[in-house]
Formats: C-alpha cells, structure tokens, sequence
C-alpha cells in the first residue's frame, strides 16, 4: 500500500469520525467546521504533492516534512484560536444568564413577599 493511499484513508476515517459525531449530536457543526477544514487541506496536500512541493521549495522550505509540520502546526494555532474565541462567548452567554436568573429570583422573592403580605392582611 502506497504512503498517499494509507493517508488518504486516514484522512477520510477522520472525516468519517467527524461527520459521526455531528449525525450523533456529539459534535455541532461550528465545531466540526474548523476539523473538516484540517481534513479538506490533508486532502489537498495527499492529491496535489507536486503543487506542495513547489510551493514548500518557494516559501524557503528545504524538506516537504518541515513544511507540512509548519502547516500543521499553523491549523494547531487557528483551531486553538477558534476554540478560545468560542469558550469567551460561552462564558459571555453563562456570565449573562447568572445575572438574570440572579433578578428573576429577586423578583420572585418580591412576588412572594407581597403575595404573604396580602394573605396576613386578610
């Protein structure tokens, strides 16, 4: 078995892996985007070697592997990057509805509170 055929079946079980995980709602789709991404580039790297080459020797790279780990460390960071501007938003969204579960239980002390003072009242 060729080096690009087993790659290419790796890539597409990952892809298969992904895929899965969103059917099963284990994964959302925003989530799975930035990984179906890295598999689509893994995919173009497997089918158009000669073009990678090219660019790897135009960027200055002396060997593909060190151009492919540049690449790959490079999604590392803007996956990395996604998921932190994504976990910010939740703890926005988290942070907001403490604050107001926080007043709906005020008022719902208030509404408690008036509703006894009218019952003693009668």
């Amino acid at each position: 078995m060729s080096a690009r055929l087993f790659s290419f079946m790796i890539l597409m079980g990952i892809a298969g892996l992904i895929l899965e995980l969103v059917r099963r709602e284990k994964l959302t789709f925003r989530y799975a985007f930035g990984w179906l991404a890295a598999v689509l580039g893994g995919i173009l790297i497997v089918a158009a070697d000669q073009m990678v080459f090219r660019l790897a020797s135009w960027l200055g790279f002396r060997l593909l592997s060190n151009f492919i780990f540049f690449c790959c460390m490079g999604m590392a960071v803007v996956l990395g990057l996604l998921l932190t501007v994504l976990l910010c938003r939740q703890d926005q969204r988290n942070h907001l509805m403490a604050k107001k579960i926080a007043l709906l239980e005020e008022s719902l002390r208030t509404v408690m509170r008036q509703q006894k003072g009218q019952n003693d009242d009668s």
